[in-house]
């Protein structure tokens, strides 16, 4: 289901992000620099593997997955400094 921009839509978003806050904030830095450089060395080994793969479909859905997963790291660690 896609958000409609209702009320409660727009109060799951807000509980989604206070939710999201409370998770990283249990990390360190360093913590997350390291699984920042094992999620981007799985990513480049993902997209090297789909081209020879018959059926890619799991791949594809990891490699989403793990961008968003990088994307997220990094805004956190931007904050830091």
């Amino acid at each position: 289901m896609l958000c409609d921009g209702s009320d409660s839509c727009l109060s799951c978003s807000k509980l989604y992000l206070i939710y999201y806050n409370n998770i990283m904030e249990q990390f360190s830095k360093s913590e997350l620099e390291e699984a920042l450089i094992s999620l981007q060395s799985t990513l480049s080994k993902c997209e090297k593997v789909i081209q020879n793969l018959p059926t890619h479909t799991l791949t594809i859905r990891r490699i989403k997955a793990l961008k968003i997963a990088i994307l997220l790291i990094n805004e956190k660690l931007i904050s830091y400094k």
